[in-house]
């Protein structure tokens, strides 16, 4: 191979400055087929403390993952010269193709960086023609660098979505926190307690310090983990789990009304009253006026919580104060305590218990849409992965994708 071919390949096909191939062989890599390119730097043999040039005392070879050709990985045999300088001693000159004794290149963790991002290890892994737990070890190595300073890069946020989100088998949650300005994870930890959230609330209390909204679901954990570290006023139950609450409650309502059902009228009950009962009655098709005439008629005990349902629920949908919307709540909870429906009873209970929370709704009127949608992709990386034995490795895969680990947008 001649001069200017030896550099071409290391400047032109394997994005090499300084460096010179001398052979280009078939080799092994982890019992795979691949390409080994020995190469060499060019200058001469310099100390790489105090720069003089001195002789050679030895060579050491090193082979560093570099590349993929036809899904054929190329190694690097990389021939470093041992300097012998009269002030230093015998030195071994630098390269600047791996970070430190990296087995990889940073060229490298940088692609496998870019295809991890939207795929599995096992696919990255078949693409570059190496083991799964190459594409394991290399990605981490290169996230958790991305991890150095990664507090600096989370922004100044002013309201935060709290959520869990279960990541493993046998009930494994974390808790996540969202920023809702951009809709991306500032970070989550494992568990779903309350000493989960005090830790992220700890771990980035610079940044939350001017803090004024929490949104969140019912969970008590996250109330009292927001209740010491803040202050209650500032959460917000997410309206769309209120009504997932309350319709709960009206489906124990209407089986407990189907246990003295015969069989044929529980058959019919089943089929045709748990979504008209459970579904809004702005969503109701044509149809559907004539369903409740009928359930009234048939089953008048239900059609009354379904209604009691909508009284509730349209509370939350008037554009009215907290001082309205308040007389509004606390009568519909006294005529629940009249009725037969102890599901319903123990709803009303729930809410004069978080009436003070209850009735921030009104006042901010921002939902945990987005930590649930964050929740969805998360989900996704999750399935991708066929799942994740190591809870460090999964943290920093959600940052890639949702968090700061990154420049982009989750989508």
């Amino acid at each position: 191979m001649n001069d200017p071919l030896r550099k071409q390949v290391c400047k032109t096909l394997l994005a090499l400055q300084g460096y010179s191939a001398d052979q280009i062989i078939e080799g092994t890599y982890q019992t795979y087929p691949c390409i080994e390119v020995h190469v060499r730097k060019e200058d001469e043999p310099r100390c790489p403390t105090c720069g003089i040039v001195g002789t050679v005392y030895d060579h050491r070879v090193r082979k560093i993952l570099h590349a993929s050709i036809s899904c054929r990985p190329v190694v690097l045999v990389l021939t470093l010269r041992r300097i012998n300088c009269a002030q230093c001693g015998v030195k071994t000159e630098q390269q600047d193709i791996a970070e430190g004794l990296n087995r990889h290149s940073k060229d490298f963790g940088n692609k496998v960086l870019q295809f991890t991002l939207r795929s599995d290890n096992a696919s990255v892994a078949r693409i570059f023609g190496v083991d799964r737990s190459t594409i394991y070890r290399i990605d981490k190595i290169e996230l958790s660098k991305l991890e150095k300073g990664y507090r600096g890069r989370v922004p100044n946020v002013d309201q935060i979505a709290i959520d869990e989100i279960g990541y493993k088998r046998r009930h494994k949650y974390a808790t996540v926190i969202t920023n809702h300005e951009d809709g991306r994870v500032i970070d989550l930890t494992m568990g779903k307690s309350k000493e989960s959230a005090k830790e992220l609330f700890r771990k980035y209390e610079r940044r939350l310090r001017w803090i004024d909204t929490v949104t969140m679901d019912f969970s008590g954990s996250y109330i009292g983990a927001v209740s010491e570290c803040w202050s209650a006023d500032m959460i917000v139950f997410d309206r769309f789990h209120f009504s997932r609450l309350v319709n709960r409650k009206v489906e124990e309502v209407r089986r407990e009304l189907q246990r003295d059902f015969e069989s044929d009228k529980l058959r019919q009950s089943k089929k045709h009253d748990r979504w008209l009962v459970l579904t809004r009655k702005h969503n109701h098709k044509e149809n559907h006026q004539a369903r409740l005439k009928k359930l009234e008629t048939l089953n008048h005990p239900l059609y009354e919580a379904y209604l009691l349902k909508e009284d509730l629920l349209s509370i939350f949908e008037d554009d009215i104060t907290q001082e309205e919307a308040k007389p509004m709540i606390e009568e519909w909870c006294r005529v629940i305590q009249k009725t037969v429906f102890e599901p319903l009873k123990a709803l009303a209970r729930t809410i004069m218990k978080r009436l003070h929370i209850v009735l921030n709704w009104f006042k901010h009127r921002i939902t945990n849409a987005k930590a649930e949608a964050v929740n969805n992709v998360i989900r996704t990386i999750i399935k991708r992965a066929y799942g994740y034995k190591d809870f460090s490795y999964f943290r920093l895969k959600v940052l890639q994708c949702c968090g700061y680990l990154n420049t982009h947008s989750p989508t």
